[in-house]
């Protein structure tokens, strides 16, 4: 099967652009041709490029056409759509908020997919698309890469914030606080501390603790950790074998973070660790969450697009669908106009940089000129009769001052 996976950006490793990378590599390993399509290449983009697969940031050099079309986020979805115009595709949602997740109302795609309830509620309550046309599938962890620890800790030392949206200035101080009064240490990993990484399975098992929300909740509960749901939106609760279900309905996201990021809250929260409980949770994500059972799921989706989509009677183009395009051309244009906005301030930054050099050059010439002039002068000066009969009287004080100094 041929297959195009559309992503809005490839660049940090963070929750969607690693996801892809991981299901793209294993949709290959399993014999299918994978082509990846995303606006904003980067490290991510590197890491499928080197697995074999074939990257792009324009939809004008992929090399086959796809039979279904893996679509993420509202313009590179789009921009695939338009691109291979017969070709079904089926919408994946992760977030329930943010712009870039806008789900296209489409006649080419014929199933839309949301991570959890909520996503799903964005789906059919906020966008009104048919309930018949959605569904969920939870998000995966893959549990060859992130194994359980051998130990659970009894007590609590070392805590870890893991997200890429908190930094030393906000939340993290709050968390900082409650966890000196512990006595348990405190790191941050993500981009807002400058060090994100690429291999969370071998840092992960350090912590007895990890601070995280959705993904990088899941990918630390299924190493052992104790799990405290929390990011920028707010605080939530200690993942545990009762809780689990619940938490997994909503992917441990946005919607179980309802209450403020307040140090006694944390104590609180902290003051659940149970070693037991921890192992519980490790247990039911490890079963629940496994990746190749994901991915046999996500190929049955796939052969059930494309079937409907062969099964489905010509429609003509009706308003959602024209509004869709006309939103997409929108978003197109102010893509465009930020980018030439760019562009002329990287331009007028450069314009100034050029002319800052040139008046540098300007005073290193003047102060060259300086400099030689002095030392013609300072020559012509110990040339002279004068400047010699001087060295000569001064000489035997010259001579003591030295002796003495």
């Amino acid at each position: 099967m041929n297959i195009l996976i559309t992503n809005i950006w490839l660049a940090n490793h963070a929750g969607t652009e690693v996801g892809v990378r991981d299901l793209a590599i294993a949709l290959k390993n399993r014999g299918n041709h994978v082509e990846v399509y995303s606006p904003e290449l980067g490290a991510v983009a590197d890491e499928i490029r080197i697995a074999g697969i074939h990257i792009t940031d324009s939809t004008e050099n992929l090399v086959l056409k796809p039979d279904v079309i893996h679509a993420q986020h509202f313009i590179p979805a789009m921009d695939a759509m338009i691109r291979f115009p017969d070709v079904p595709a089926v919408y994946f949602l992760h977030d329930r908020t943010h712009p870039a997740d806008t789900p296209p109302k489409y006649s080419q795609v014929v199933k839309y997919m949301a991570v959890d309830y909520n996503c799903l509620d964005r789906l059919i309550i906020d966008n009104g698309i048919d309930e018949k046309l959605t569904g969920v599938l939870y998000n995966w962890v893959d549990t060859h890469r992130f194994r359980i620890r051998p130990v659970i800790s009894q007590k609590p030392s070392k805590a870890l914030v893991f997200s890429n949206y908190a930094t030393k200035e906000n939340y993290f101080k709050t968390l900082k606080d409650a966890c000196s009064q512990l006595d348990i240490e405190l790191e941050g990993i993500g981009h807002g501390f400058g060090n994100s990484i690429h291999d969370p399975e071998n840092i992960l098992p350090n912590y007895d603790i990890v601070f995280a929300k959705a993904k990088a909740a899941m990918e630390a509960m299924a190493t052992g950790a104790g799990v405290i749901l929390c990011d920028t939106r707010g605080l939530g609760e200690f993942v545990s074998g009762e809780n689990f279900n619940y938490f997994r309905k909503f992917n441990f996201g946005m919607k179980t973070l309802v209450r403020p990021i307040d140090v006694n809250l944390v104590i609180q929260e902290i003051s659940k660790y149970q070693p037991d409980e921890i192992l519980k949770a490790a247990n039911l994500i490890r079963n629940d969450a496994s990746f190749s059972v994901y991915v046999d799921e996500m190929m049955k989706i796939y052969h059930t697009a494309i079937k409907d989509y062969q099964q489905k009677s010509e429609e003509n183009k009706n308003c959602d669908e024209i509004l869709t395009i006309q939103k997409y051309l929108s978003q197109k244009i102010s893509s465009f106009q930020k980018e030439l906005k760019n562009r002329l301030s990287l331009s007028n930054s450069l314009q100034k940089l050029t002319d800052s050099i040139g008046k540098s050059e300007k005073i290193n010439r003047d102060q060259n000129e300086k400099i030689q002039r002095l030392s013609r002068e300072n020559n012509q000066i110990k040339s002279s009769w004068s400047y010699r009969i001087g060295r000569f009287l001064t000489a035997p004080a010259r001579y003591l001052f030295e002796f003495f100094k």
